[in-house]
């Protein structure tokens, strides 16, 4: 595979993240034709649901696993396609494969799908191209429909592999009469106002970002706690983000995404397993951000926040709860709804990694190792 050395990516970051809403809009609309020939291939004697994937395509997959036990009724599983090739064992006659893949080009993902649809299991893609070898090598097709993203750190595709995840356990539990229809209308909503309202108030603000037009009682985040915070943030030298429930995976996701912008050591942490060892890094250097979604563990969260500003000034709790004067609570106007609010939460460490990192001045427009794809034979092309 040739990269040209000085190859560069055609849009910001923080276009496709303002594009996002737009986009989750079309995918409630078109959710009945996107996932009809995916809904074939899963069944009720399935006793399994397994998951494969790749940096934000994984986490992806950790952000819903919950969602989708729920709806399905199945174990869900996630493995790395790597780890399939080589390493586990699968003997679960009764289990479905979704192989997911935003680019359609991971070569691992394409092994993997290639194997295990040999050794039997039926095989579902989701990937934006449908002309990769991901979906040729699959029994069915989800096509991602998020249109172009030519830009390293993934937002709104990784957005919309959640989104679409969690209409296709809707979809399933429907079909499988494991909701009833005023159930699913009461999530899907008619047709989806509660989705809707939630993107369209998240386009609102997006546009804000970008025209430089949010008010503080709006989205504190996003203009005012920034601002008054900058020069704290470039000086970052290392980052933990910690959630719980499918928050741990929008806390995975972030910390990938601090990654590739920011580019310092970034963590994404189980709350629970944050507090077994990785708190022991923490010290005076450590930037922290809490992802305070109104779940059980909220009040857990602010007990740590409290002991944590003991040793850094650096650890913030993002939270749509506004309950309280705690120190370095971050208050965002967000809906919270628990099945949804990942898709919130996100926007968070999203829109951090594009503006510390615009303001550390690193160009994300330039792919920093053109040359690494080729040495690593990890993508069959860019």
């Amino acid at each position: 595979m040739e990269i040209k050395k000085n190859q560069y990516y055609f849009k910001d970051m923080d276009y496709y993240i303002c594009e996002t809403p737009k986009i989750l809009l079309e995918l409630i609309d078109e959710r009945k034709d996107i996932l009809k020939d995916a809904l074939v291939q899963l069944k009720e004697e399935q006793k399994e649901l397994i998951l494969l994937g790749s940096g934000s395509s994984y986490t992806a997959a950790q952000t819903v696993k919950y969602f989708l036990q729920k709806m399905t009724g199945k174990i869900v599983t996630l493995l790395y396609p790597n780890n399939v090739l080589h390493y586990e064992i699968l003997n679960n006659s009764s289990a479905a494969v979704i192989g997911i893949s935003q680019s359609g080009n991971s070569v691992a993902a394409i092994e993997a799908i290639k194997k295990l649809k040999k050794e039997g299991y039926p095989v579902i893609a989701l990937t934006q191209d449908l002309n990769s070898d991901t979906a040729k090598n699959a029994d069915a097709v989800i096509a991602l429909s998020c249109h172009e993203e030519s830009c390293g750190p993934k937002t709104k595709g990784y957005s919309s592999t959640v989104f679409l995840l969690m209409l296709l356990g809707l979809e399933y539990a429907l079909k499988e009469n494991r909701i009833s229809e005023a159930e699913y209308e009461n999530v899907v909503l008619k047709p989806s106002e509660f989705q809707k309202d939630m993107v369209a108030s998240l386009a609102e603000r997006a546009e804000a970002v970008r025209d430089r037009q949010g008010q503080p009682y709006e989205d504190n985040m996003l203009k005012n706690w920034y601002e008054q915070n900058r020069e704290r943030m470039i000086a970052v030298q290392k980052i933990a983000c910690v959630g719980y429930g499918a928050n741990y995976g929008t806390a995975v996701e972030g910390s990938l995404k601090l990654i590739e912008t920011v580019r310092c050591p970034a963590f994404g942490y189980e709350f629970e397993e944050y507090l077994h060892g990785p708190n022991d890094g923490i010290d005076r250097n450590s930037t922290i951000f809490l992802l305070g979604s109104q779940d059980v563990e909220l009040d857990r969260m602010r007990r740590f926040l409290d002991f944590a500003n003991g040793i850094t000034t650096e650890c913030f709790m993002f939270t749509s709860d506004f309950t309280g004067k705690q120190k370095n609570v971050v208050p965002i106007r967000f809906k919270d709804n628990g099945n949804f609010a990942p898709l919130e939460y996100v926007v968070v460490l999203q829109y951090l990694a594009y503006r510390i990192s615009k303001d550390r001045a690193v160009d994300l427009n330039i792919i920093k190792y053109p040359e690494y794809y080729t040495i690593m034979n990890c993508k069959t092309k860019i």
